[in-house]
């Protein structure tokens, strides 16, 4: 090899092995053992390890430690190969690698030291060697000598750098003041940065940090103007208590919770940097740049309820009352300032500058930035004094960091509140709790004027159909901008099975001015279980929520899997999959003559075919049967009956489950068959309905009523419509019918809530030819059947009232008002073969004996109306549970 490859060789390789220093050995705590000499780190609860020298720990015991270990957000621009008073930068500001102490060797380690002037000029040479041209870098302090480095640049730099270190820095004078004689302000601020040189925090009471008074502890005005006390041990509703005082009396203030401030990284043996701000209308108090939300604090209103400024004032760090000499020896101060000017040491104060004083940070901390990720903080809420509009819409994303759904009876996920948890009007504006109950899944609650807990309750099974699951980020809404609250998940609109009713916006709760968001709240989660709801992106009519105090950042892993892409509002498909949870629509306003107009997919499964009544539509107020439009109209259909094969029920003023049957030959005859698409078409303009099959007008078997016009119901404004109901089909079962295309007086019905598209290829077959026109008018009749036929379908219906006794699932002996039973829905609310009008056809069959009658629902889904919460109230489903406590 050329004498020209060996100096290249050498050059480079030597600079590369230079930047690749070794690792320093990771520990948990200080006390860890570790190899003599080398460079260590200790892991820190959040950010960088800190960095140290592994030295023996003195006691004789040939043990070692990691010595003096320092922030590694500033040691670590210093680790090798940086040298001593080689130039660094940190957070954006120019300083020197410094040793903390080169006096002494247990200081080794170096950071970046900003307390430094430096001086630049630099020259610029030509050389002719082929060999990369070197620079010197001279740094020169008041105190070292300089240092060569070889660098590969073309240019020669000096730079002269000199570090000073503040002499005030010193352990606690228990003795009395160590100022006398400032003057104070009305409005103010004070920093300090502190260390509490203990084993642990919770071994003692009562302990003051700071205090400023015009003489004396408590509580005349003036003499805490502010004091900062600490009860670790005892209460942790006051880990910090500050009193600033007021016009009225001189020891108010806030509370801070012990959780609060360790959640902001508090802890034994570590430089904090604390700041007191009283420069607005309420006292805050800053933790590492991190504001702590204060509780129980005193209000006030005006500038003039603050004390104003005083001369003469004496300043304890710390104070004689609550701090002994030895105490306060525990408690090491540095860099105090009121208004930002060093406060000056009063000359008799006899303080003593311990090693710790090297350690303490160099650069302010930086000011805290809400996270756009956080965990939920149940201690404090994240936002106070929040101005609420009465139509509002929130939004927010959620992820449930958790193996399973929450087990307790009530968790909460967010709460707006101008006080307390329930139920005074303001106290809930809105809130969301999620429940252990299915019926009870989700508890919405908006409030209005006369009831501060007015709500809307969700199923378990309607939330997850919507998508809802955990470790999962979803987009919530909740919109209030009307009458009716809506709730939507990933820009699904979820049906409530009941809600408390809003006829209009007056009722609706005010607008305040004072709120508090809590996520979530204190009153229905525990410490440990709120870091499992992590949060982001909260939005309230538009605007971005503040977060106004410290809250935790989410998990890296779960916050950078949040998606990116906004959510795109749901749209209600026009072919869809039946859906028994939630119906269509609600509201609807129908009229007393109308027509309806949908396709229908019947996908019966013929190895366990439905044994009984299978709902088709049904139009609703409230319930099942059968009350005035309660079945107006519905319609059935009975695999398994011969002269109910289609019912179709058309309530009248005189009888809420009026109907008409359609025997099973009419409907085969005209083509209805398993797994195909078929139009029905409804029309209800004369004396009776009239139902077309695919264009073909069917004959009914049987009707228990006419209908003329004194005998129509009323139109509704509040109807709802489901496809099918969940009286007579179970929600699993429900998949069994697709729909496309509903008319109502020929104007489409769409989905308000969340519904299952159906298939897309089977969905774009519904418009071929086999779905006859209604091209001609002519009755598709089927009524000339044979006597051997009749006698045939008798024999049917006795074999088939035989077939439901044995195979009932056992009923709770209700009846079938309470839906889906063995009887059918025509024979509800009159009897088994119950009387007709005078006006009436005759009843030529399907009944079923009363021990079918007796039997369970088919499917189990049986659920009574209830009124029990009063005027207004809309309910689907069973009777709500009492609210929460």
């Amino acid at each position: 090899m050329s004498l020209l490859s060996l100096i290249f060789v050498a050059f480079f390789g030597g600079v590369a092995a230079v930047q690749q220093p070794p690792s320093p050995t990771l520990l948990s705590s200080v006390s860890d053992e570790c190899q003599p000499g080398s460079e260590c780190s200790v892991a820190q609860n959040s950010g960088p390890p800190w960095y140290g020298v592994c030295k023996d720990d003195g006691t004789g015991s040939g043990n070692t430690v990691c010595s003096n270990p320092i922030s590694g957000t500033e040691a670590d621009q210093c680790r090798p190969p940086k040298q001593e008073n080689e130039a660094c930068t940190f957070n954006g500001i120019p300083g020197g690698c410094k040793s903390i102490d080169p006096s002494n060797p247990k200081f080794e380690v170096k950071r970046c030291d900003p307390a430094a002037t430096t001086t630049t000029t630099t020259t610029s040479t030509t050389t002719t060697t082929p060999l990369p041209t070197t620079t010197t870098t001279t740094i020169t302090t008041a105190t070292e000598v300089t240092t060569t480095v070889a660098v590969s640049t073309t240019s020669t730099t000096t730079t002269t750098t000199t570090a000073t270190l503040s002499a005030d820095c010193f352990r606690g004078y228990g003795d009395g003041p160590i100022a006398k004689g400032l003057e104070t302000t009305r409005n103010y601020k004070i920093e300090v940065l502190i260390y509490l040189d203990l084993d642990q925090l919770f071994t003692r009471q009562w302990s003051n940090l700071l205090h400023f008074t015009t003489g004396g502890d408590c509580c005349g005005k003036g003499q805490r103007i502010p004091a900062l006390f600490m009860n670790p041990r005892v209460n942790p509703d006051r880990f910090f208590y500050l009193m600033v005082g007021k016009h009225n009396h001189g020891d108010t203030g806030c509370w801070y919770h012990r959780e609060t401030v360790l959640a902001a990284g508090f802890k034994v043996r570590t430089w904090h940097k604390i700041e007191i701000d009283f420069m607005g209308l309420k006292p805050e108090l800053i933790l590492d740049g991190k504001p702590l939300r204060g509780h129980n604090c005193n209000n006030w209103q005006t500038e003039d309820e603050k004390l104003p400024g005083y001369k003469n004032v004496e300043v304890y760090l710390p104070d004689q009352w609550y701090q002994g000499k030895a105490n306060a020896k525990e408690i090491i101060f540095a860099d105090l300032k009121y208004n930002g000017a060093p406060v000056e040491m009063h000359s008799s104060a006899v303080v003593e500058s311990p090693d710790e004083c090297k350690l303490r940070p160099l650069y302010p901390p930086k000011p805290w930035k809400a996270p756009d990720c956080f965990e939920g903080q149940a201690i404090s809420p994240v936002t106070t004094f929040f101005k609420t509009a009465r139509d509002y819409s929130f939004k927010f994303s959620l992820y449930l960091d958790m193996d399973r759904f929450p087990t307790r009876r009530w968790s909460n996920v967010f709460h707006f509140t101008t006080g307390g948890n329930c139920c005074t009007p303001g106290e809930r504006v809105p809130a969301l709790f999620m429940g252990s109950v299915a019926d009870d899944f989700l508890y919405l609650v908006m409030g209005k004027l006369t009831d501060g807990d007015a709500r809307c309750r969700y199923k378990k099974d309607t939330v997850l159909r919507a998508g809802f699951k955990m470790k999962t980020w979803h987009r919530m809404e909740v919109d209030f901008l009307d009458v009716k609250p809506v709730l939507r998940i990933d820009g699904k609109p979820v049906h409530p099975h009941w809600c408390t009713g809003w006829n209009n916006k007056d009722e609706k709760s005010l607008s305040y001015g004072d709120v508090n968001i809590w996520l979530p709240d204190p009153w229905h989660n525990t410490h440990a279980e709120m870091k499992r709801w992590i949060y982001a992106d909260l939005e309230y009519n538009g605007n971005p929520v503040p977060l106004q105090y410290h809250v935790a950042e989410g998990k890296q892993s779960v916050c950078s899997a949040k998606p990116s892409e906004e959510v795109v509002t749901w749209k209600a498909p026009d072919c869809f999959v039946g859906n028994s949870v939630a119906p269509m629509r609600s509201k609807f306003h129908t009229t007393k003559k109308f027509t309806l107009d949908f396709k229908m997919y019947l996908d019966l499964n013929s190895v366990n075919p439905p044994r009984t009544w299978t709902n088709v539509f049904h139009f609703s107020r409230k319930g099942d049967c059968c009350s005035l439009g309660e079945r107006n109209p519905a319609m059935w259909i009975n695999p398994n009956s011969h002269h109910q094969y289609f019912l179709l029920v058309m309530g009248q003023t005189t009888n809420g489950n009026a109907h008409c049957n359609y025997h099973r030959n009419t409907v085969l005859g005209a083509g209805f068959s398993n797994r195909k698409w078929h139009q029905i078409f409804i029309e209800f303009e004369g004396d009776r309905p009239v139902l077309k099959l695919d264009g073909k007008v069917l004959a009914h078997h049987s009707c228990s009523h006419t209908w003329p016009d004194s005998r129509k119901v009323q139109a509704y404004t509040d109807m709802n419509i489901w496809a099918p109901d969940p009286w007579y089909q179970h929600r699993n079962e429900a998949s069994w019918i697709l729909y496309a295309d509903f008319k109502y007086n020929d104007k489409p019905i769409r989905h308000e809530y969340h519904v299952q598209e159906a298939d897309k290829q089977l969905c774009s077959t519904r418009s071929s030819s086999s779905l006859v026109q209604d091209s001609e008018s002519m009755q598709h009749l089927l009524h000339a059947q044979t006597q051997s036929e009749s006698e045939s379908t008798s024999d049917a219906d006795e074999n088939e009232n035989a077939h439901m006794e044995d195979e009932g699932e056992g009923g709770d002996g209700e009846g079938p008002v309470d839906g889906g039973s063995g009887t059918s829905p025509a024979e509800q609310g009159e009897g088994i073969g119950g009387e007709m009008d005078s006006d009436t056809e005759t009843e030529t069959g399907g009944s079923l004996s009363d021990s079918a009658a007796a039997t369970t629902s088919l499917l189990g889904m049986g659920a009574q109306q209830s009124d029990e919460e009063g005027e207004g109230d809309v309910m689907i489903g069973s009777t709500p549970p009492p609210p929460i406590e």
